[in-house]
Formats: C-alpha cells, sequence, structure tokens
C-alpha cells in the first residue's frame, strides 16, 4: 500500500495518521518519507533527528529549484549501533546530483538495515523476552557515588528481567525541575535509547510528577525512575495475598500523582525530538478509575492487618522471645536465617530476592 500524506514546512502527523506500525525492537516503522527543502539542498539535523526518533525506514529529501523542478537528492537512513561511543554514527546519508542517478533497492537496503539492527542489539545487551532499557544517573554531588548509584541500578533492572542497553551519567550543578539532566542532555539520551532500539527509559533518582510529564511529552518511550523499577520488583517476587495487596497499593499511590497520556498531538519532521501531546482525552477517567482501586484495597489491607495483629497478639502470649532480621537487600539475610534454623528460604544474589515474611523456631 502506498499513500501521500501533505504536511507544511514544519510539521507531519506521524502517530496520528500512520500509526505506531510494526512494533519490535529492531525493526523499523514501515514508512518511507520523502520531503522538499525549498532554500537549502540538504537534510537538516532536525530532519535526521526524526528519522532516528521515528525510526523511518528512509528518509529522503528532493532539492526544488526556483523554477519548481527537481534538483539533488539525498536519502538517510538509520545505522546499527557499533557500540563505540566515541565516534558512534547514528545515520548515513547518500547523497546524488540528480533523481535519474538513484541506482538504490529501497527493499534490499531495508532489509540490511533492520538485519544489521537485530545483530547489533544482541550485540550490545539485548535478549529475546525481556524489555530493553537505558539507565540514566543523575548527580549534583561526587561522580563516584552517583556511578556507584548507577551499578546497583544496573543490577535492580536485571533482578526485574529487563536487558540494559546502556547507560549514561549527568552531574550538574543543579537539578533542572522541567528535565532533571537539561533538555539538551534529555534530547541526547531519547536518541540514544532510540538507536540502541531501547523500550523504557530508567532514572536512577525519584522523578517528580511534573518530570515524568514534561519528560514524557518528549519522547514516545516509556519513562520509569528507581522507585517505580524497586516496586515492578516487589511485584514480581510477592507471593502471598496480602504481599501482593500492600505491593498494588503502593504503585497506585506512587502512580497516581504521575500518570500522564500518551502523546497524541502532532510530531515534527523539522525539528521534533519525539511524540508530544497533552495526553489521552480520558486522563481523568484513568485517575478516578485508580482512585476508586485504592480505597478497595486499602478496605482489604485493613481486614487482613487485623488477622495478623490477632497472630502477633496470641505469639506474645507464649512468652517465646523473637528474634527480626532487619538489613538492606542480598546482604545475607535469608543466608544467616537458614543457617540458624536449618531451613531452606531461598537463597539468590539478587536485589529484593526475598518479600515474603517468614517465621522458624
Amino acid at each position: 500500500m502506498r499513500v501521500v500524506f501533505l504536511g507544511d514546512a514544519h510539521k507531519f502527523p506521524f502517530d496520528e495518521l500512520l500509526g505506531r506500525t510494526r512494533e519490535s525492537k529492531f525493526r523499523l516503522r514501515g514508512y518511507r518519507i520523502v520531503h522538499t527543502h525549498l532554500k537549502n539542498g540538504s537534510l537538516s539535523q532536525p530532519d535526521l533527528v526524526s528519522l532516528l526518533n521515528e525510526r523511518l525506514d528512509l528518509l529522503g529529501l528532493i532539492e526544488v529549484s526556483p523554477s519548481g523542478s527537481p534538483g539533488k537528492f539525498e536519502l538517510a537512513h538509520i545505522l546499527p549501533k557499533n557500540g563505540n561511543e566515541a565516534d558512534e554514527k547514528k545515520w548515513e546519508v547518500i547523497k546524488y546530483n540528480d533523481l535519474g542517478r538513484v541506482d538504490v533497492s529501497c527493499d534490499e537496503l531495508v532489509a540490511d538495515i533492520e538485519h544489521g539492527l537485530e545483530r547489533s542489539y544482541y550485540e550490545h545487551g539485548g535478549e529475546r523476552n525481556k524489555e530493553g532499557v537505558l539507565l540514566v544517573g543523575f548527580s549534583t554531588r561526587i561522580r563516584t557515588d552517583a556511578e556507584e548509584s548507577l551499578s546497583e541500578l544496573n543490577s535492580l533492572a536485571k533482578s526485574a528481567n529487563k536487558a540494559v542497553l546502556g547507560t549514561t551519567l549527568q552531574t550538574r550543578k543543579e537539578i533542572d525541575p522541567r528535565y532533571l539532566i537539561g533538555k539538551g542532555k534529555l534530547n541526547e539520551v531519547i536518541l540514544s535509547a532510540k538507536h540502541a532500539g531501547a523500550e523504557k527509559i530508567i532514572f536512577d533518582v525519584e522523578l517528580t510528577p511534573a518530570q515524568v510529564k514534561s519528560i514524557t511529552d518528549e519522547t514516545n518511550l516509556e519513562v520509569m525512575d528507581r522507585t517505580q523499577l524497586i516496586l515492578e520488583i516487589f511485584a514480581r517476587h510477592a507471593t502471598t495475598s496480602e504481599g501482593k495487596l500492600q505491593v498494588k497499593l503502593a504503585q497506585l499511590r506512587y502512580n497516581l500523582p504521575r500518570l500522564v497520556g500518551r502523546g497524541i498531538e502532532l510530531s515534527q519532521l523539522g525539528g521534533g525530538i519525539g511524540t508530544r501531546g497533552p495526553g489521552e482525552k480520558k486522563l481523568e477517567e484513568e485517575r478516578r478509575r485508580l482512585r476508586k482501586q485504592i480505597d478497595q484495597l486499602e478496605k482489604q489491607i485493613t481486614h487482613l492487618s487485623k488477622r495478623r495483629e490477632h497472630t502477633r497478639k496470641k505469639r506474645r502470649d507464649t512468652g517465646i522471645p523473637t528474634v527480626t532480621f532487619i538489613g538492606y537487600t542480598n546482604v545475607g539475610k535469608s543466608t544467616l536465617f537458614n543457617a540458624l534454623t536449618n531451613s531452606g528460604v531461598m537463597v539468590r544474589n539478587k536485589l529484593f530476592s526475598t518479600l515474603v515474611p517468614t517465621t522458624r523456631s
């Protein structure tokens, strides 16, 4: 199927008209776009940014002379990630003096690009059946502390069954109240995530609701912070009914003020980094639904807490001393517990792997 859309000199309605087609970690979007420049015969930086951000098959530019006849032609495509950040090229531009000299089989070129993207994805951390993520560290203090924290975030991501495709660290004197790491650095991060084939960006700090909205408005990738990642791990590892309810309640309470709509307005071929928009029309309905869920969960947990308190009272009445192990995740509490009680509590070298309260004599 061939479809022709007309935009103006600044905007092209990607998501509204094209939709999110052929979704895959290493496949392109399935669209080739040709546009014109009336005053400049070369693809601009915003053009190339849109090529990568929208994961277009190909992006062509036809130079138009003052008389209206076609002139030079340029064809750009994404390059697979090579792993060398110092001289990483994200795209290639092929130049022709006129349209009659174009000698490229576009179908073969796109197939080669996608094959290269797939090979690169698995060579640089991608795994099947795992969500690809890019990690972002941030600090206003000592860089070494931020590096240590980012290393732990890497372990957290793996505990959540995610494939880490890359990491980046930003230090600055002050926090950007809108974008945390600054608009320019954020744009770099988004392009790096797109180039690596990541589906989500995870920040190694707790983002404010305003920052979540501003960052989300700049990209069509999912955005997560450290707290949300830990809560996701809790949700994976919780096995008791009470534990599952508590984790679900914590997630809803944390996510409610950070709820934002997915972009529905026009993204820009002439200068956008991502899919911008005010969010879904039913955003307030979603908020009401979450508040109702929170109320229901709170009632269920209150009921379970009364039962647990009754069990504690019976234990206290026996007069048997109780010892509780308290410590940070993955420091050896379960190992010590097993050694002292001859138990078989699961021991794994993963963060937050043990969440279920266990009692032994």
